[in-house]
């Protein structure tokens, strides 16, 4: 994508819904590929919740400000 756009060092991933819930797992499982991460209503009852749990129990090993509107 960079060789055919023009595109900036810093990378933002934000959804909502089923994207928010798809933004809080790259975060947690590859929190490199992005600099800020925005989740808006993120569907957290889905998948019987397991996204959420794994994310929570990661967060406390990442040095990142981490903000989710439900």
């Amino acid at each position: 994508m960079d060789k055919t756009y023009r595109t900036h060092d810093y990378r933002i991933f934000s959804g909502s819904s089923i994207g928010g819930l798809l933004v809080i797992h790259a975060l947690h499982s590859r929190p490199h590929l992005f600099q800020a991460h925005l989740a808006f209503s993120p569907a957290v009852w889905w998948g019987a919740r397991t996204t959420v749990q794994e994310a929570k129990n990661s967060y406390p090993k990442q040095n990142t400000l981490i903000t989710i509107y439900i």
